[in-house]
């Protein structure tokens, strides 16, 4: 598990459900292509990303499963 967090101003309430689709932003200028990014890649390597959020503190988990070496490789 990998831990990231910030003291910003938190994720609307709105964009919740949605945060990891394409296109979902809280920016004027954003694109909402940075977590859909993330989450797909995560998702493409066995891992899940879940997050909390409220003002002053949300914090991101990104936890992948573990690499255990065959030990059929020499």
């Amino acid at each position: 598990m990998v831990s990231i967090q910030d003291n910003g101003e938190g994720i609307p309430d709105d964009i919740k459900a949605h945060l990891f689709e394409p296109f979902v932003t809280s920016k004027p200028n954003g694109t909402g292509l940075g977590l859909a990014l993330v989450a797909k890649t995560i998702e493409d390597h066995g891992g899940v990303i879940e997050f909390e959020s409220q003002p002053r503190n949300t914090l991101f988990r990104v936890l992948l499963p573990m690499y255990v070496p065959s030990e059929d490789v020499e």
